[in-house]
């Protein structure tokens, strides 16, 4: 056996959130003389909420994991931050994000959609929150043609994007970027059908011009409509 000791003047139960020493004995005999730093945590890291909560199965949506703990582990200079997307997918590592004491997670490619729990470890994958906080994959999104493609520079001109695989849900985030560089501009965009989405042309800030238009349904991944050339 291997017995794990915390030192003589170190109880393991009262330790939370400090460095202590630790030393290991094989087999039940003397422990060793050098000590490992093992740090205890006072707050067990929990997942409270993500966003966005859904992305193509084909990966890489960045996702913000909310939760408790993570800014304690942080603060811990042996903490390495791994996502796990369900208990049986792949592990990604994760960023601390210190302006929002968040975690984030860019979500790995996967063979079908549905929903899988996202989850965190602070101590590389040796342990991870058991929270159950769903990430959504969904069939990616192709977005075929927009009509018209041409309106008004004052705006104002209802924009008709044909595609497949749209989805609408309390959870979308559905939005239409009109990209006057070095100047973007969002409108919200309305679901008509898994086919079919609307949105409204805004005024350009520099006259008549030839914009890229691109769609987002979580708020996060914006993808380009056709050649992306629409002039208004």
């Amino acid at each position: 056996p291997v017995v794990l000791s915390a030192g003589p003047s170190n109880s393991l139960s009262v330790i939370s959130q400090h460095e202590l020493p630790l030393r290991i004995s094989l087999g039940g005999g003397a422990f060793t003389s050098n000590t490992i730093p093992f740090t205890l945590l006072l707050l067990v890291p929990e997942v409270s909420s993500i966003s966005p909560t859904h992305g193509s199965l084909l990966g890489g949506t960045n996702v913000t994991v909310s939760g408790v703990g993570f800014a304690e582990a942080a603060a811990i200079s042996s903490s390495v931050f791994v996502c796990r997307f369900g208990k049986t997918r792949s592990t990604v590592p994760g960023t601390y994000l210190a302006a929002r004491k968040a975690v984030l997670c860019v979500s790995p490619k996967v063979l079908s959609s549905g929903g899988v729990a996202i989850e965190i470890s602070t101590n590389g994958g040796a342990e991870f929150t058991d929270s159950g906080v769903e990430f959504r994959y969904r069939s990616p999104v192709s977005l075929l043609s927009l009509f018209p493609l041409s309106g008004p520079d004052v705006g104002g001109t209802l924009i008709k994007i044909v595609g497949n695989h749209f989805y609408h849900d309390d959870s979308s985030e559905m939005k239409c970027r009109f990209d006057f560089s070095p100047v973007h501009i969002l409108r919200t965009a309305r679901f008509v059908n898994q086919s079919l989405i609307e949105c409204m042309a805004p005024p350009s800030p520099n006259g008549p011009v030839a914009v890229s238009v691109m769609l987002t349904l979580n708020g996060i991944d914006y993808i380009p409509i056709g050649k992306g050339d629409s002039r208004f």
